[in-house]
């Protein structure tokens, strides 16, 4: 999925979860809220490098994706591996454990549903690694999120379920005004 995507999805599926009783707790403030959406997406900020090489050669050398994708460095595919693996997200998880407990839930959470996520949207050169540096077996996705059919239908399902938090959103609003 693309980063805009990553952070709206997680938006819609947080904000579903944080209306069960049992879950709410975890994303009872807007903070936690927020923590969890920039986490889905943050991830894809750590691979900022490789944008950067991709398309500086592309702007400067004239090259094409698929001719990068044979001449990508070592380092490339070794820096996405380190970000996006569940064990990079146990690290995260350690580390917020102690100290930002409060937000330990929802920041893990948008991790594994970023990387979950694209363990089922990549295809061929980005294939994930999610159990990297023990295991090196590649997943190969179900589809490519580049796929302009599935990129077409993810979004318009994104923004029905957007369309359908906000309408929520404003129902919430209308009962709490109800009891005040």
């Amino acid at each position: 999925m693309d980063i805009v995507a990553h952070a709206l999805w997680t938006f819609v599926i947080v904000y579903m979860l944080s209306k069960f009783r049992y879950v709410s707790k975890y994303f009872n403030t807007n903070k936690k809220v927020l923590a969890a959406v920039i986490a889905g997406f943050g991830i894809d900020l750590l691979f900022a490098p490789q944008f950067i090489y991709i398309y500086t050669n592309i702007a400067v050398n004239g090259k094409n994706f698929h001719e990068l994708a044979i001449e990508f460095p070592s380092w490339f595919y070794t820096w996405y591996y380190i970000n996006h693996n569940y064990f990079f997200i146990a690290l995260i998880g350690v580390f917020l454990y102690f100290k930002y407990k409060e937000y330990l839930v929802p920041i893990i959470f948008g991790l594994f549903l970023h990387i979950t996520s694209d363990i089922f949207t990549h295809k061929n050169v980005f294939q994930l690694k999610p159990f990297w540096p023990l295991q090196q077996e590649t997943f190969q996705g179900l589809v490519s999120w580049g796929n302009p059919v599935f990129f077409k239908w993810s979004w318009a399902l994104l923004v029905i379920s957007i369309a359908i938090v906000f309408f929520h959103m404003q129902y919430d609003k209308r009962i709490k005004r109800s009891y005040d």
